[in-house]
């Protein structure tokens, strides 16, 4: 999936969610950048509460409920930078 598409279903995600309080910036291996701030998504390469960088396949997997956030996290495929209270949260994203 591209990082148009992905950006489009995090909107969705967000959009019938129950919110989230925090932002937290996507920054794939590939390139581009998902920046969630509260309800808003966005494109833009903003600061953030929490940075994590992954490849843009497995962010898609997370979104797909086929890796588990943090399992994602133990076997190296995200890496964290700030507040890993802020990235515990996105499980209620993505369940």
């Amino acid at each position: 999936m591209s990082v148009e598409a992905t950006t489009q279903k995090v909107q969705e995600l967000v959009a019938g969610g129950p919110g989230f309080n925090y932002s937290i910036k996507f920054v794939f291996n590939e390139g581009g950048v998902i920046h969630l701030d509260r309800n808003d998504v966005s494109n833009e390469d903003k600061e953030a509460d929490c940075t994590i960088n992954m490849e843009l396949s497995d962010f898609d997997a997370m979104m797909a409920g086929d890796l588990n956030p943090l399992e994602a996290f133990m076997g190296g495929k995200m890496q964290l930078d700030g507040d890993m209270n802020v990235a515990m949260q996105l499980s209620s994203l993505f369940n």
